[in-house]
Protein backbone atom coordinates (compact mmCIF):
# COMPACT_ATOMS: atom_id res chain seq x y z
CA UNK A 1 0.00 0.00 0.00
CA UNK A 2 1.20 3.45 -0.72
CA UNK A 3 1.85 5.55 1.90
CA UNK A 4 0.87 9.35 1.45
CA UNK A 5 2.14 11.03 3.85
CA UNK A 6 4.14 14.37 3.19
CA UNK A 7 7.86 14.16 4.03
CA UNK A 8 8.98 15.12 7.63
CA UNK A 9 9.18 19.05 7.65
CA UNK A 10 7.09 19.84 4.73
CA UNK A 11 4.27 22.09 5.72
CA UNK A 12 0.54 20.73 5.29
CA UNK A 13 -0.80 22.30 2.36
CA UNK A 14 -4.21 23.42 4.52
CA UNK A 15 -1.88 25.10 7.28
CA UNK A 16 -0.48 27.58 4.64
CA UNK A 17 -3.81 28.04 3.27
CA UNK A 18 -4.74 28.86 6.82
CA UNK A 19 -2.21 30.99 7.76
CA UNK A 20 -2.56 32.99 4.55
CA UNK A 21 -6.26 33.39 5.13
CA UNK A 22 -6.08 34.68 8.52
CA UNK A 23 -3.41 37.09 7.08
CA UNK A 24 -5.71 38.72 4.65
CA UNK A 25 -8.51 38.49 7.77
CA UNK A 26 -6.49 41.14 9.86
CA UNK A 27 -5.33 43.42 7.28
CA UNK A 28 -8.95 43.65 6.23
CA UNK A 29 -9.70 44.81 9.71
CA UNK A 30 -7.06 47.08 10.15
CA UNK A 31 -8.41 49.27 7.17
CA UNK A 32 -11.74 49.18 8.18
CA UNK A 33 -10.52 50.32 11.92
CA UNK A 34 -8.48 52.99 10.21
CA UNK A 35 -11.42 54.10 7.96
CA UNK A 36 -13.69 54.16 11.17
CA UNK A 37 -11.18 56.33 12.80
CA UNK A 38 -10.77 58.78 9.55
CA UNK A 39 -14.60 59.03 9.04
CA UNK A 40 -15.05 59.86 13.33
CA UNK A 41 -12.58 62.72 12.45
CA UNK A 42 -13.96 64.04 9.63
CA UNK A 43 -17.52 64.26 11.79
CA UNK A 44 -15.82 65.91 14.55
CA UNK A 45 -15.01 68.74 12.34
CA UNK A 46 -17.80 69.02 10.90
CA UNK A 47 -19.47 69.41 14.11
CA UNK A 48 -16.87 71.63 15.82
CA UNK A 49 -17.24 74.19 12.39
CA UNK A 50 -21.10 74.22 12.73
CA UNK A 51 -20.98 75.63 16.58
CA UNK A 52 -18.99 77.94 15.60
CA UNK A 53 -21.06 79.28 12.89
CA UNK A 54 -24.13 78.60 15.20
CA UNK A 55 -25.71 82.47 16.30
CA UNK A 56 -26.25 81.90 20.45
CA UNK A 57 -29.81 81.67 21.28
CA UNK A 58 -31.41 82.76 24.41
CA UNK A 59 -31.94 78.68 25.57
CA UNK A 60 -27.86 78.93 25.94
CA UNK A 61 -26.70 79.34 29.19
CA UNK A 62 -23.74 82.21 29.20
CA UNK A 63 -22.32 81.58 32.79
CA UNK A 64 -19.73 79.36 31.21
CA UNK A 65 -18.35 81.27 28.75
CA UNK A 66 -18.07 84.27 31.06
CA UNK A 67 -16.08 82.15 33.59
CA UNK A 68 -13.92 81.62 30.60
CA UNK A 69 -13.90 84.80 29.60
CA UNK A 70 -13.05 86.61 33.26
CA UNK A 71 -9.80 87.46 34.08
CA UNK A 72 -7.49 85.45 36.44
CA UNK A 73 -7.32 87.13 39.92
CA UNK A 74 -3.42 87.47 40.64
CA UNK A 75 -2.28 84.65 43.55
CA UNK A 76 -1.44 86.73 46.52
CA UNK A 77 2.24 86.61 47.41
CA UNK A 78 2.94 83.49 49.96
CA UNK A 79 3.75 84.72 53.27
CA UNK A 80 7.70 83.74 54.88
CA UNK A 81 7.17 81.30 57.37
CA UNK A 82 9.43 78.95 59.01
CA UNK A 83 8.37 76.01 61.07
CA UNK A 84 10.99 74.95 63.24
CA UNK A 85 10.95 70.56 63.48
CA UNK A 86 13.14 68.47 65.30
CA UNK A 87 13.93 66.97 61.33
CA UNK A 88 14.65 68.72 57.92
CA UNK A 89 11.60 68.74 55.96
CA UNK A 90 11.31 70.52 52.35
CA UNK A 91 7.56 71.66 53.78
CA UNK A 92 9.28 74.69 55.67
CA UNK A 93 10.56 76.37 52.54
CA UNK A 94 8.37 78.85 50.21
CA UNK A 95 7.59 78.33 46.85
CA UNK A 96 8.97 81.29 45.96
CA UNK A 97 11.34 84.08 48.07
CA UNK A 98 9.54 87.71 48.36
CA UNK A 99 12.07 90.04 46.40
CA UNK A 100 11.68 92.61 49.46
CA UNK A 101 12.08 90.84 53.09
CA UNK A 102 13.57 91.55 56.63
CA UNK A 103 16.88 90.55 57.97
CA UNK A 104 15.16 88.15 59.86
CA UNK A 105 12.81 86.20 57.22
CA UNK A 106 15.93 86.18 55.18
CA UNK A 107 17.89 84.42 57.37
CA UNK A 108 15.08 82.38 58.46
CA UNK A 109 14.34 81.12 54.99
CA UNK A 110 18.11 80.79 54.62
CA UNK A 111 18.35 78.76 57.65
CA UNK A 112 15.54 76.64 56.68
CA UNK A 113 17.04 75.75 53.14
CA UNK A 114 20.70 74.77 54.88
CA UNK A 115 18.50 72.53 57.26
CA UNK A 116 17.21 70.49 54.15
CA UNK A 117 20.78 70.28 52.14
CA UNK A 118 23.19 70.58 55.07
CA UNK A 119 26.21 70.92 53.45
CA UNK A 120 28.77 73.39 52.15
CA UNK A 121 27.98 72.30 48.67
CA UNK A 122 24.80 74.29 49.29
CA UNK A 123 25.90 77.64 49.43
CA UNK A 124 25.97 78.43 45.78
CA UNK A 125 22.63 76.94 45.62
CA UNK A 126 21.56 79.14 48.87
CA UNK A 127 22.68 82.22 46.76
CA UNK A 128 20.80 81.40 43.53
CA UNK A 129 17.45 80.96 46.55
CA UNK A 130 18.22 83.97 47.75
CA UNK A 131 18.03 85.48 44.11
CA UNK A 132 22.05 86.01 43.87
CA UNK A 133 22.39 84.30 40.65
CA UNK A 134 24.79 85.67 38.20
CA UNK A 135 25.02 89.10 40.53
CA UNK A 136 27.12 90.37 43.25
CA UNK A 137 30.51 89.78 44.27
CA UNK A 138 31.80 86.66 46.14
CA UNK A 139 35.09 85.55 47.52
CA UNK A 140 37.31 82.70 49.16
CA UNK A 141 40.16 83.25 51.39
CA UNK A 142 42.42 80.31 51.43
CA UNK A 143 41.75 78.71 47.97
CA UNK A 144 43.96 75.77 48.12
CA UNK A 145 43.60 74.35 44.72
CA UNK A 146 40.63 75.98 43.57
CA UNK A 147 37.72 73.18 43.76
CA UNK A 148 34.85 75.30 46.19
CA UNK A 149 35.95 78.02 44.02
CA UNK A 150 35.34 76.19 40.95
CA UNK A 151 32.12 74.41 42.08
CA UNK A 152 30.90 77.91 43.50
CA UNK A 153 31.45 79.71 40.08
CA UNK A 154 29.75 77.11 37.81
CA UNK A 155 26.66 76.69 39.84
CA UNK A 156 26.34 80.50 41.01
CA UNK A 157 28.16 82.50 38.54
CA UNK A 158 28.56 85.77 40.48
CA UNK A 159 29.37 89.02 38.79
CA UNK A 160 32.90 89.29 40.35
CA UNK A 161 35.13 86.65 42.18
CA UNK A 162 37.95 87.19 44.17
CA UNK A 163 40.95 84.68 45.40
CA UNK A 164 42.75 85.17 47.77
CA UNK A 165 45.76 82.78 48.23
CA UNK A 166 49.09 83.50 48.47
CA UNK A 167 50.28 80.34 47.10
CA UNK A 168 49.30 78.26 44.19
CA UNK A 169 48.34 74.68 44.61
CA UNK A 170 48.31 71.98 42.49
CA UNK A 171 45.59 72.34 39.89
CA UNK A 172 44.56 75.59 40.82
CA UNK A 173 46.04 77.15 37.82
CA UNK A 174 44.82 74.89 35.80
CA UNK A 175 41.09 75.54 37.19
CA UNK A 176 41.00 79.26 36.95
CA UNK A 177 42.54 79.13 33.33
CA UNK A 178 39.88 76.76 32.64
CA UNK A 179 36.95 78.85 34.31
CA UNK A 180 38.45 81.87 32.40
CA UNK A 181 38.19 80.28 29.41
CA UNK A 182 34.87 78.37 29.32
CA UNK A 183 32.55 81.80 30.93
CA UNK A 184 33.52 85.21 30.99
CA UNK A 185 34.03 85.07 34.69
CA UNK A 186 35.21 87.88 36.13
CA UNK A 187 38.06 86.30 38.55
CA UNK A 188 41.35 88.02 40.22
CA UNK A 189 43.45 86.43 41.86
CA UNK A 190 45.13 88.13 45.01
CA UNK A 191 48.49 86.28 45.80
CA UNK A 192 48.94 88.12 49.18
CA UNK A 193 47.84 87.01 52.81
CA UNK A 194 44.89 87.76 53.91
CA UNK A 195 45.46 90.08 56.17
CA UNK A 196 47.38 91.85 53.17
CA UNK A 197 44.73 91.57 50.71
CA UNK A 198 41.92 93.14 53.07
CA UNK A 199 43.00 96.73 52.07
CA UNK A 200 41.99 95.96 48.41
CA UNK A 201 37.96 96.13 49.09
CA UNK A 202 35.95 99.20 50.66
CA UNK A 203 33.50 98.56 53.29
CA UNK A 204 30.47 97.02 51.78
CA UNK A 205 31.85 94.95 49.22
CA UNK A 206 31.32 91.63 49.07
CA UNK A 207 27.49 89.56 48.76
CA UNK A 208 29.40 86.45 49.69
CA UNK A 209 32.42 85.05 51.47
CA UNK A 210 33.93 81.75 51.85
CA UNK A 211 36.72 82.08 55.06
CA UNK A 212 39.26 78.95 54.68
CA UNK A 213 42.57 80.18 55.32
CA UNK A 214 44.69 79.80 58.66
CA UNK A 215 42.70 78.20 61.13
CA UNK A 216 44.08 79.38 64.43
CA UNK A 217 42.43 81.14 67.18
CA UNK A 218 44.10 84.13 66.76
CA UNK A 219 44.13 84.20 62.80
CA UNK A 220 40.59 83.43 62.24
CA UNK A 221 39.78 86.02 64.81
CA UNK A 222 42.07 88.66 62.50
CA UNK A 223 40.11 87.59 59.26
CA UNK A 224 37.13 88.43 61.24
CA UNK A 225 37.53 91.68 62.11
CA UNK A 226 39.37 92.73 58.70
CA UNK A 227 36.82 90.85 56.31
CA UNK A 228 33.29 91.83 58.43
CA UNK A 229 33.26 95.32 57.68
CA UNK A 230 33.68 94.35 53.62
CA UNK A 231 30.61 92.61 53.67
CA UNK A 232 27.13 94.06 52.44
CA UNK A 233 24.21 94.17 55.02
CA UNK A 234 22.58 90.79 54.26
CA UNK A 235 25.28 88.98 53.25
CA UNK A 236 26.35 85.43 53.81
CA UNK A 237 29.85 85.27 55.42
CA UNK A 238 30.98 82.03 55.99
CA UNK A 239 33.96 79.22 56.57
CA UNK A 240 35.35 75.81 56.81
CA UNK A 241 36.26 73.46 59.49
CA UNK A 242 33.74 74.37 62.32
CA UNK A 243 34.65 71.59 65.03
CA UNK A 244 36.94 69.73 67.41
CA UNK A 245 38.29 66.49 68.80
CA UNK A 246 36.24 64.38 71.75
CA UNK A 247 38.25 66.00 73.91
CA UNK A 248 37.81 69.90 72.59
CA UNK A 249 33.80 69.92 71.71
CA UNK A 250 33.10 72.46 74.75
CA UNK A 251 34.74 75.74 74.15
CA UNK A 252 34.28 78.80 76.62
CA UNK A 253 32.18 81.71 74.76
CA UNK A 254 30.93 84.67 76.31
CA UNK A 255 31.53 82.67 79.85
CA UNK A 256 29.49 80.09 79.26
CA UNK A 257 30.54 76.29 77.97
CA UNK A 258 29.17 76.03 74.10
CA UNK A 259 29.11 72.66 72.44
CA UNK A 260 30.82 71.96 68.46
CA UNK A 261 30.60 69.40 66.28
CA UNK A 262 33.05 66.42 66.41
CA UNK A 263 35.28 66.49 63.34
CA UNK A 264 35.49 62.72 63.11
CA UNK A 265 38.01 60.43 62.18
CA UNK A 266 40.14 59.72 58.39
CA UNK A 267 39.05 56.92 56.77
CA UNK A 268 40.96 55.08 54.62
CA UNK A 269 39.28 55.71 51.21
CA UNK A 270 38.81 59.83 51.86
CA UNK A 271 42.51 60.23 53.25
CA UNK A 272 43.96 63.98 53.26
CA UNK A 273 46.95 63.29 51.37
CA UNK A 274 48.61 66.41 52.06
CA UNK A 275 48.81 65.73 55.66
CA UNK A 276 51.06 62.70 57.38
CA UNK A 277 49.04 61.94 59.81
CA UNK A 278 45.53 61.41 57.44
CA UNK A 279 45.77 57.80 58.35
CA UNK A 280 42.29 55.50 58.30
CA UNK A 281 40.74 55.47 61.49
CA UNK A 282 42.86 58.05 63.46
CA UNK A 283 40.98 60.79 64.73
CA UNK A 284 40.76 64.39 62.55
CA UNK A 285 42.70 67.34 63.72
CA UNK A 286 40.84 69.75 66.20
CA UNK A 287 39.71 72.84 65.03
CA UNK A 288 38.55 74.01 68.26
CA UNK A 289 40.43 77.33 67.86
CA UNK A 290 38.47 78.18 64.78
CA UNK A 291 35.54 77.58 66.01
CA UNK A 292 35.98 79.43 69.37
CA UNK A 293 37.28 82.36 67.58
CA UNK A 294 33.73 82.29 65.10
CA UNK A 295 31.79 81.93 67.99
CA UNK A 296 33.38 84.42 70.12
CA UNK A 297 33.53 87.02 67.45
CA UNK A 298 29.62 86.93 66.09
CA UNK A 299 28.69 86.91 70.49
CA UNK A 300 29.88 90.43 71.02
CA UNK A 301 27.60 91.38 67.44
CA UNK A 302 24.98 89.07 68.73
CA UNK A 303 24.48 87.45 65.75
CA UNK A 304 23.95 83.76 65.44
CA UNK A 305 26.00 81.36 63.84
CA UNK A 306 24.36 78.71 62.03
CA UNK A 307 26.82 75.48 60.69
CA UNK A 308 26.14 72.57 57.85
CA UNK A 309 26.05 68.84 59.23
CA UNK A 310 27.43 67.32 56.34
CA UNK A 311 27.60 63.65 56.94
CA UNK A 312 26.06 63.40 60.37
CA UNK A 313 22.20 62.43 61.06
CA UNK A 314 20.10 65.17 61.51
CA UNK A 315 18.94 64.14 64.82
CA UNK A 316 22.74 64.11 66.08
CA UNK A 317 24.91 66.99 64.48
CA UNK A 318 26.68 67.21 67.21
CA UNK A 319 28.04 63.63 67.03
CA UNK A 320 27.33 63.02 70.98
CA UNK A 321 25.57 59.58 70.38
CA UNK A 322 28.16 57.11 69.91
CA UNK A 323 26.31 54.56 68.00
CA UNK A 324 26.06 57.53 65.35
CA UNK A 325 28.11 57.15 61.88
CA UNK A 326 31.50 58.75 62.23
CA UNK A 327 31.89 61.72 60.22
CA UNK A 328 34.43 62.03 57.74
CA UNK A 329 33.69 65.82 56.54
CA UNK A 330 34.26 68.77 58.75
CA UNK A 331 31.17 71.33 59.18
CA UNK A 332 31.08 74.90 57.75
CA UNK A 333 29.83 77.84 59.78
CA UNK A 334 27.68 80.59 58.08
CA UNK A 335 25.94 83.66 59.33
CA UNK A 336 23.56 86.15 58.00
CA UNK A 337 25.54 89.86 58.10
CA UNK A 338 23.86 92.49 60.24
Amino acid sequence: MQDRRLPRGRPKPYSTMMVLLTTIFITIAFIGLYEAQQWAWQQHLVSADDNSNRQPSASDDPQPRQRELAPVAAAPEPPVSVHKTDEPTTSCLPVAVPKRMSLEEKEAIADAFMSVVSTREAFPLLLNYLGMYRIGTGGEIGVYNGEFSDRLLRLSSPKRYHMIEPKAKRFFEVRRELLQGERSFDISWHRNYSQEAASLFDDGYFDFLYVDGSHSHDDVLRDLHLYYPKMRKGAILAGHDFCGKRSKQLVNVGGKKRKIPWCGEYDTLHQDLTRKHATGGRQKRSMSGCAKAVLSFFHGLNITVHFTREDRPALDPLSQDPHSPIPHLNPSWWCLVR
